[in-house]
């Protein structure tokens, strides 16, 4: 049975057999402390938990660890038999359910990001439409007003985007009693989000780019 390492001060003498790796016996999200293993005979306990290896499907031998027990004492009741997968399903369920909740609404915010994005460029090219045209007609060309766009864009995108970090890194704290095996300072998280963000920036302001590409020269002038 496992105790803590405050229980083995208990005992006046030990004989330690083996090592076993660290269990997270407390849940996933606790961290791993020291803890040792002593036979049933040194410390009887009301009930006890077994843990059964096999190569085959595991829920097939539920019935043969019933049999097991009840050969030796028919009066010993088995209960809660899972598998490990189960197990560790029902224990992250909860986090599961959030997490799933928070990347609905991650979804939520590239998708509203995209469209502000877009709307701003937009309205950015709607408002110089006639400076195009005179770069059109000065001989600039269309490809030279897509890039222009673009690149404007990008300079604003990654202002946002070290805004978007420094403000993921402060607030990253809030996150991370529902992070297990990752750290809240994740580097590769934190970089892919930031990639994944100015890719769909760069999509969304390209449309605009496009648009100006498209001005009519001649319409420009007449306006004028």
């Amino acid at each position: 049975m496992p105790i803590s390492e405050g229980q083995l001060h208990d005992f006046k003498t030990v004989t330690i057999v083996g090592i076993a790796d660290d269990v997270r016996h407390g849940g996933l999200e606790m961290e791993v402390r020291p803890e040792a293993f002593l036979p049933m005979d040194q410390l009887p306990q009301g009930k006890i938990s077994i843990a059964i290896r096999t190569g085959n499907d595991p829920g097939s031998l539920a019935n043969a660890l019933r049999q097991a027990v009840t050969s030796v004492d028919s009066n010993q009741p088995v209960f809660d038999v899972q598998t490990m997968d189960q197990r560790v399903s029902d224990a992250t369920a909860q986090r599961r359910l959030i997490m799933l909740l928070t990347a609905c609404f991650a979804l939520l915010a590239v998708v509203l990001s995209a469209v502000g994005v877009y709307g701003v460029f937009a309205y950015s090219v709607s408002q110089r439409a006639q400076e195009m045209g005179i770069r059109l007609a000065l001989g600039a060309s269309r490809g030279g007003l897509v890039r222009l766009v673009v690149m404007q864009a990008a300079r604003l995108i990654t202002m946002g985007g070290i805004l978007g970090v420094g403000a993921a890194l402060f607030l990253s704290k809030l996150l991370a009693s529902m992070l297990v095996g990752v750290t809240s300072h994740d580097a590769v998280s934190f970089s892919l989000a930031w990639a994944l963000m100015t890719l769909v920036a760069l999509l969304a302001s390209t449309i605009p780019a496009a648009q100006a590409a498209r001005t009519d020269l001649v319409s420009v002038l007449h306006s004028e």
